[in-house]
């Protein structure tokens, strides 16, 4: 009976452990932002957030951000998508006409999942191909 009640235990810890961590929630809003340029543009940001544990003590469970995120924007009438994992900084426009954004690698272990090599300043840019939903990086920023 003992082993019984111990089983019962684990399967009902378990479960608890699993319906904490199925819940998220998705944050979407959006940001007035000033460009470099003078120019005025609306940023949508959209971050989900699970329930996680804390670092050095994984039982204050709370809602943290993943390290995925979306922004989306318009530029001279052009469609902008950023999906992915840097934590981003910076939105300026080049000479070029064109939007850069810039991340430190650093921030959400960027560097290591994507092998970017030290650079001084430790900062990385990235620049948009023609659909503006790929976004690639050079060795060094501008």
């Amino acid at each position: 009976m003992n082993r019984f009640k111990t089983f019962l235990k684990l399967i009902l810890i378990m479960w608890t452990a699993m319906t904490i961590s199925a819940c998220s929630k998705t944050v979407q809003w959006e940001e007035e932002v000033l460009l470099n340029t003078g120019e005025t543009i609306w940023v949508s940001k959209k971050v989900l957030y699970t329930i996680k544990g804390q670092p050095g003590n994984p039982a204050d469970m709370g809602y943290i951000p993943d390290h995925a995120e979306v922004i989306s924007f318009k530029y001279s009438n052009k469609s902008y998508t950023y999906n992915g994992d840097a934590r981003l900084m910076v939105l300026a426009i080049s000479p070029q006409k064109l939007p850069v954004l810039l991340s430190k690698p650093g921030d959400n272990g960027w560097y290591r999942r994507h092998t970017y090599k030290c650079v001084n300043p430790y900062y990385v840019q990235f620049l948009p191909d023609s659909s503006g939903k790929q976004w690639t990086w050079p060795d060094r920023i501008e």
